[in-house]
């Protein structure tokens, strides 16, 4: 069969009967009764005809997904542009992709023994996994190989957590820029980030171009590209070193040229659904246009005789990785151990020292439009509230490599692993390098199949200093891997 036909057949698949014989009628508390290579089956005392009958591959009983789930009174949907079963009911939704042996159960990663497939125009699954999810137990009777499925008598709903244990996966969604080309290398990868779309942004610094902002679609892999050097990015501003607040006299106007910006970071505000890129305290806004947001250059009040700001006059070396803001008016940043803030459209003004030591920096964190910080050399937890820092609490991770603040919690890399903390200071691991599945090729979209790679497909994955990742909402890992130099994403039993 052509690719055209099988198309059509799989989009046909919408239609009832094709899945399972008409007329199953739901039927949850009796039991089910299949017989391997027999296309008859029954439900209690009611007789039917399979499409397709059960079957062993690799030792593996694959049973038809849509006939069970009608006898047990549950629905199915069929995508056909992605080739993905959704079967919902009884508290319960099952969720998986021809070809796929990773599927979902209440959002839950669980990886079937087998994947599941399309046989006589039927999509077949393993047994042992579609009972588990919807809270059945199998009986195999090896004389008259006849398989029931009923209701363990102790149980009253279906179980609603898998007892197969989640297997992380990881997967290549955007390849080296430099794949494949005579010259590697060139462009440098700085920053990644997610918005709640799953759009994934990357800062590069283009060889040819300069700086730019690519935001790619996983699931279509289109890239746009949202951000490039330009003068746009110039602004005026009052000179600290000449404004009145210490000399006395007029304001000395003096203007950022756009050669100027050297940005190291994007940042992204889930409440606000907004993209920044930042260079120190300078940061712009890139979507629907590139707009400047806040600088540092322009101070708005004495500082105490105790803060040093001097460091500012060298932009992008001074401040640190806190960078904050709850309502987009209002910014949030650390510098020379002190919390500063600036409100939109520029300048600076003291709001705290910090408890930080002279080498270290803050990591903050927005949950409940309250700003939480995070000190990665002692584990610090505090809140910023009344212009002060309040300590909360104390969360250290030995060997810590570097620190992000996501979703309301701290994400703290080591070489191995990636740990989750709370700002109540309760620790989990996130990632352990060592318990994952690596999906070979480029990812295409859920339920597609992988691309090919120019070159071998990156073995492991290591984490460093420099590595730079964020988290999605839930909780996904979206990395660059600078070994491969590819962006890669880590799926975890909250994610796809």
């Amino acid at each position: 069969m052509g690719k055209k036909g099988m198309a059509l057949l799989i989009s046909c698949m919408m239609l009832p009967g094709l899945f399972a014989p008409p007329g199953v009628a739901a039927a949850s508390e009796a039991p089910i009764v299949l017989k391997l290579n027999d296309v008859n089956a029954a439900v209690g005392e009611k007789s039917y005809l399979l499409q397709s009958a059960p079957v062993l591959v690799n030792d593996v009983t694959m049973v038809p997904l849509r006939f069970i789930g009608d006898a047990l009174g549950a629905s199915t949907a069929w995508n056909g542009d992605t080739q993905t079963v959704t079967l919902t009911g009884s508290g319960t939704t099952i969720e998986l992709s021809i070809g796929e042996k990773v599927a979902l159960v209440n959002n839950l990663q669980v990886t079937m023994e087998q994947p599941a497939a399309i046989m006589h125009d039927t999509t077949m699954v393993p047994l042992r996994f579609l009972a588990e999810a919807l809270g059945q137990t199998v009986t195999f009777h090896p004389e008259l190989q006849t398989i029931t499925l009923s209701k363990p008598a102790s149980a009253t709903t279906p179980a609603v957590t898998p007892s197969v244990p989640a297997i992380p996966t990881v997967d290549n969604l955007v390849p080296d820029p430099e794949a494949g080309k005579r010259i590697p290398f060139a462009t440098q990868l700085i920053d990644v980030a997610v918005d709640q779309k799953g759009y994934v942004y990357s800062l590069q610094k283009d060889p040819n171009t300069g700086y730019v902002v690519k935001k790619v679609d996983p699931e279509t892999g289109r890239f746009q590209i949202v951000f490039q050097i330009d003068a746009k990015l110039n602004f005026e501003y009052d000179d600290l070193l000449f404004n009145s607040y210490f000399m006395g006299g007029p304001v000395n106007k003096k203007t950022f040229i756009y050669a100027e910006f050297h940005p190291t970071r994007l940042y992204y505000s889930h409440s606000l659904d907004r993209m920044y890129i930042l260079d120190g305290g300078i940061a712009y806004s890139l979507e629907p246009e590139v707009k400047l947001e806040t600088h540092p250059f322009t101070l708005r009040a004495m500082l105490p005789y105790d803060v040093d700001y001097v460091g500012v006059k060298m932009g992008q070396a001074f401040f640190s990785s806190m960078f904050e803001t709850v309502d987009g008016e209002t910014f949030y940043l650390e510098g020379d151990r002190a919390i500063y803030s600036s409100r939109r459209g520029g300048g600076t003004e003291f709001v705290t020292k910090t408890f930080i030591e002279p080498n270290s920096e803050l990591t903050s964190a927005v949950k409940d439009n309250a700003i939480y910080t995070y000190e990665m050399s002692t584990g610090a937890i505090s809140v910023l509230k009344d212009s002060s820092l309040k300590r909360l609490a104390a969360a250290p991770v030995a060997g810590a490599l570097s620190c992000i603040g996501e979703n309301g919690n701290f994400y703290v890399m080591t070489t191995d692993n990636i740990y989750k903390i709370t700002v109540d200071g309760e620790v989990s691991t996130l990632v352990d390098t060592k318990k994952l599945h690596f999906n070979k090729g480029l990812y295409k979209g859920k339920g597609k199949e992988y691309g090919t790679l120019e070159g071998a497909d990156p073995a492991g994955l290591t984490f460093y200093t420099y590595t730079r990742f964020t988290v999605d909402q839930k909780d996904n890992v979206i990395l660059i891997d600078q070994t491969s130099r590819m962006i890669r994403r880590i799926n975890l039993t909250q994610g796809e």
